[in-house]
């Protein structure tokens, strides 16, 4: 019945903060986005990966009320899991408990869901309805001064993020362990204490600049890098690294990172890939495919600092007005 739902926010960064965050565990990711800092406008959309926005926050200016009395979105999750995890991103974003997760026989006999305040006072609820919520989700912390533990996602739940600020220890250890995979066709120098190194510090204080992780129950599962377009391109994005750990490999997480990624960063694209690369140059050529059907153009970049093959697409942006 519902097409499309628009909130108004008066800060539309800390939203857009919280809805990457809160959202993802439930597989909305940011569709597109028309942030200029400063100015009125802005917004953020959010929907499946590679589709178009179901939820859209806009920036409003002026001083009435925000939110209207009696507003409750409730969105609709696939496990126990999900639940759990939607709430305890949403208060790490800076949402406001609202309820912990649990069963609430009062809506039904298999409701089971968990209730937020979004920065703007929102209230967020996310629900499933699950006949026997699984055990592993009921735990006690064993320190008897500290407060009842949060419990992780179910094993095997995938999670696709930016980083955050405390991301970037565990960042810089799966960059070592990418540029040890890639010695053979990546000639690098170890320091004197036997590091790779890789400089992380545009990537954690540079806007243009980005950091994603996935995450498997928790654990880091793979990560990507974006600095602004620079080998075949004087716009847009360009994907400086990408890697995923050899046990999550073909198992769609790459694909995952990949769209949401993309989808964050939506206009000019160049991807690149070193030649002797096989992997990663199919995995991305069927990404591209898949994202912009012939629209693909394919270089191979032979001098330079960079050199291998480059993919060139477009991530289409759906216009504003798709949310009034």
């Amino acid at each position: 019945m519902i097409h499309h739902l628009s909130l108004g926010s008066r800060g539309i960064e800390a939203s857009a903060h919280f809805y990457d965050a809160a959202l993802a565990p439930l597989g909305y990711v940011r569709v597109w986005s028309d942030l200029r800092p400063g100015e009125q406008g802005q917004a953020v959309g959010y929907g499946y990966p590679g589709g178009g926005d179901l939820l859209c926050i806009k920036q409003v200016e002026g001083a009435g009320p925000l939110p209207s009395p009696g507003f409750h979105l409730a969105l609709a999750a696939a496990s126990p899991g999900q639940v759990h995890a939607f709430h305890r991103e949403a208060l790490a974003a800076g949402g406001r408990d609202n309820g912990p997760p649990g069963p609430r026989p009062a809506y039904g006999p298999h409701y089971y869901a968990a209730f937020v305040v979004d920065p703007d006072g929102h209230h967020l609820e996310a629900v499933c309805k699950s006949a026997s919520p699984d055990p592993a989700l009921v735990r006690t912390t064993t320190t008897p001064t500290a407060p009842l533990l949060l419990p992780p996602p179910p094993p095997g739940m995938l999670l696709c993020r930016k980083a955050l600020p405390t991301d970037f220890a565990a960042l810089a250890q799966l960059l070592e362990l990418y540029q040890y995979e890639l010695a053979d066709i990546w000639p690098q120098r170890l320091d004197a204490e036997g590091r790779y190194g890789y400089d992380l510090r545009r990537h954690a204080d540079d806007e243009h600049h980005h950091a994603y992780l996935a995450l498997i129950d928790d654990q880091p599962a793979g990560f990507a890098l974006v600095a602004p377009a620079s080998v075949t391109r004087n716009t847009g994005c360009w994907m400086e690294q990408f890697f995923i750990l050899k046990t999550h490999r073909r198992t769609g997480v790459g694909r995952a990172l990949a769209l949401q990624v993309l989808a964050a960063h939506p206009g000019p694209w160049e991807v690149g890939q070193m030649p002797a690369n096989h992997g990663a140059q199919a995995f991305w050529r069927k990404i591209a495919a898949g994202i912009s059907p012939g629209a693909v153009n394919e270089l191979r970049v032979t001098q330079g600092g960079w050199q291998g093959f480059v993919q060139q697409f477009d991530v289409i942006q759906p216009p504003t007005e798709t949310a009034p």
